[in-house]
């Protein structure tokens, strides 16, 4: 899932049966975590998958990106610049992949949001988003109900499924328990969950 400026750095697929659980986060969360001392504080990140960032944020997060192996990924909310360079883009479970991928280019990652609608995540699968994205980003998705679509989603399909708007540690193991494939910490958390979930993940 690791691909920038169209040079693969690993392949770009993403296999749920093979892929051990990433973590993904949103730019600001990156750019919070490394205001003192530029990388002191978010180090290599071996667990680290991608980094979602909107338009205006894209550059800054593609420099912080430089020399780590991980995606770039635009959140897309709306219209877009057609000439973003990036790996992918996360979406609206109601967002044409084909029109998206006609402006960003056919290699492109999709990642549809779902929050916690099984009929969206079912239609956005079917019309050819690559992953799914469970949750909602301030974190206000009940955890139970959240595992309990995890695992109806591990029993019917194999398109990867990350869990968004993750608040604790404890959350975290709870959903790469039950079969996430990625993990993307609540906005406004501290950079010591993040620094959780990671070592979490790389252990």
């Amino acid at each position: 899932m690791s691909r920038r400026d169209g040079h693969p750095v690993e392949d770009p697929s993403i296999d749920a049966e093979e892929a051990a659980c990433r973590l993904l986060l949103h730019w600001q969360a990156a750019a919070a975590g490394s205001q003192e001392g530029a990388k002191a504080d978010l180090p290599a990140l071996p667990s680290l998958a991608g980094v979602i960032a909107d338009g205006p944020q894209l550059e800054a997060a593609r420099e912080w990106l430089v020399g780590r192996e991980a995606a770039l990924f635009l959140a897309i909310d709306g219209p877009f610049d057609a000439r973003a360079t990036c790996d992918g883009a996360v979406v609206g479970h109601d967002a044409d992949p084909d029109a998206i991928r006609r402006r960003l280019g056919a290699a492109c990652i999709l990642g549809a949001r779902c929050g916690t609608s099984r009929h969206a995540a079912m239609v956005a699968g079917e019309r050819g988003a690559d992953y799914i994205l469970f949750g909602h980003e301030d974190g206000a998705a009940n955890v139970e109900e959240i595992v309990e679509i995890l695992r109806w989603w591990r029993d019917l399909f194999v398109l990867p499924a990350a869990v968004v708007g993750i608040r604790s540690i404890e959350d975290a193991r709870a959903f790469r328990g039950e079969g996430a494939d990625f993990l993307l910490p609540a906005r406004g958390q501290a950079s010591s969950l993040i620094l959780a979930i990671d070592r979490m993940l790389a252990a």
